[in-house]
């Protein structure tokens, strides 16, 4: 990942957002289990074509990927965490018993919308941070 930028993971200061309380924004890098992760482009909430990452009350850690607007998606999962009959995903069911207090950010944009090359991101992430959650 390419470190000579200036970028930065930023709140869309809408109104109705509800991702901006629980976003950890951050400029140029981002630390996670001892790895630097350089952001490649400007983002906040309303970003598309995501890698992202949530930080469960307990520190554990969740990567996921989105093509919608991050804020969509984020919305999605804190649905799933606090309404047990819509919960899908077992980190969604890890994050509730905790205490539903989740921490989010961005972690990658895509350039360009592109599927496959999203998935394969998804995973090279997942590789490297090795998240608990996702292994459930």
């Amino acid at each position: 990942m390419n470190s000579s930028n200036n970028f930065s993971i930023k709140k869309c200061n809408n109104n109705l957002c509800k991702t901006c309380n629980i976003l950890i924004t951050y400029n140029i890098k981002f630390k996670v289990n001892n790895i630097f992760f350089y952001i490649n482009k400007n983002g906040n909430c309303q970003s598309k074509y995501v890698i992202y990452l949530i930080i469960c009350n307990c520190n554990k850690l969740y990567v996921g990927k989105t093509t919608n607007q991050f804020n969509f998606r984020m919305n999605l999962h804190r649905n799933h965490i606090e309404n047990p009959i819509y919960t899908i995903l077992p980190a969604n069911e890890h994050m509730r018993k905790c205490g539903s207090n989740i921490r989010v950010t961005i972690l990658y944009i895509l350039e360009e919308e592109n599927k496959i090359y999203l998935n394969e991101l998804e995973n090279y992430f997942k590789t490297l941070i090795k998240p608990e959650l996702n292994s459930m």
